[in-house]
């Protein structure tokens, strides 16, 4: 009867375990699985662009501007091609986008009006502002029960 050639033992580079290579892989296999292989891999990638981190910054670079100049080709989300993507105003509540707009649309009329009159307006404007954000930006009052 004959016996069956085991492939020989080898350590993985990665996790240091013991681990029998595939026989079409046995001169080359360096990793016992898909996990530690993606972390070689990426440790190698880590080395080499460590080694020469200035060509690897201006490819990045040049990667990046192909990729936003095509994306303003064909109109893609977030560039329009007349400029740059508005910001990004999720964080801010709708009140107060909405208070911007209206603050802005005053300033613009009262542009024309005199000097002293359109900084007394902007006080009393951000004495307001000053009261709902210590309200937590509501328009009740900030006690939940009628006094007694």
């Amino acid at each position: 009867m004959a016996t069956k050639k085991k492939t020989p033992r080898r350590s993985c580079v990665t996790c240091l375990k013991w681990f029998r290579p595939h026989p079409s892989a046995q001169a080359t296999q360096k990793t016992c699985s898909e996990e530690c292989r993606r972390q070689r891999l990426l440790a190698l990638a880590q080395r080499r662009r460590e080694r020469d981190l200035d060509g690897h910054r201006e490819q990045e670079s040049r990667r990046q501007e192909a990729c936003r100049k095509r994306r303003v080709e064909r109109g893609g989300p977030g560039l329009e091609a007349g400029g740059p993507a508005p910001m990004s105003r999720s964080t801010l509540s709708a009140e107060v986008a909405d208070l911007e707009r209206e603050i802005i649309g005053k300033l613009d009329h009262e542009a024309r009006l005199s000097r002293s009159w359109v900084v007394g307006k902007l006080r009393s404007w951000l004495g307001q502002i000053d009261q709902n954000v210590d309200q937590g930006g509501s328009e009740k009052p900030a006690c939940h029960a009628p006094a007694t």
